[in-house]
């Protein structure tokens, strides 16, 4: 029973942070959301749950800092076709990154908006690689505490916010996913 709570408690937060967060972002014109990018919300919502739903049906667990892993190389693979469908493009392929703030949209190092939107991916690329191994690192930590009594106590006593910071690190970056895949739209 445990278990499954912790389930719905992982998909509150999620649902929260995904739905919730773009819902005040767009009633505070932080994010301006058409009728498309609601359809595209959604559909990262579900796809993020149904990741988050088959690592529960796998291991019978929420693995907390497994799945800020996953998010993590689920951010990667997005930074990196994103960024190579840009560089093969002519124009901008995420023209709603203008309608953000300056020191997100790179508007302050050039005014070019395609090489914004490389400065921007390739920003989100290095973030995805540098969260994915510290994310690993806590994977590693957690799976493999070590073998001394002192650090396992340590470990233990730090489990949860090791897990939490896994967590926030990849959903931070599927963040930024669904927030690119919102500009498309």
């Amino acid at each position: 029973m445990k278990k499954l709570f912790n389930l719905y408690t992982v998909i509150g937060i999620l649902v929260v942070l995904f739905i919730g967060l773009p819902v005040l972002a767009h009633r505070f014109e932080f994010l301006n959301l058409r009728g498309a990018s609601w359809i595209i919300l959604g559909a990262a919502v579900i796809g993020i749950l149904i990741n988050t739903l088959t690592g529960y049906i796998a291991s019978g667990n929420v693995e907390v800092h497994r799945m800020g892993l996953n998010f993590c190389g689920i951010s990667l693979g997005a930074s990196l076709s994103n960024g190579a469908i840009q560089l093969t493009q002519n124009e901008n392929t995420l023209p709603g990154l203008s309608a953000f703030p300056n020191w997100f949209n790179f508007a302050w190092a050039t005014e070019n908006d395609v090489n914004q939107t490389l400065s921007f991916l390739g920003t989100w690329f290095v973030l995805s690689i540098v969260f994915g191994l510290i994310c690993a690192a806590h994977t590693k930590t957690i799976l493999e505490p070590g073998e001394g009594t002192i650090l396992r106590i340590r470990i233990n006593t730090l489990l949860p916010v090791i897990e939490a910071l896994s967590l926030l690190y990849g959903t931070m970056l599927v963040g930024l996913y669904v927030v690119a895949l919102v500009m498309k739209g």
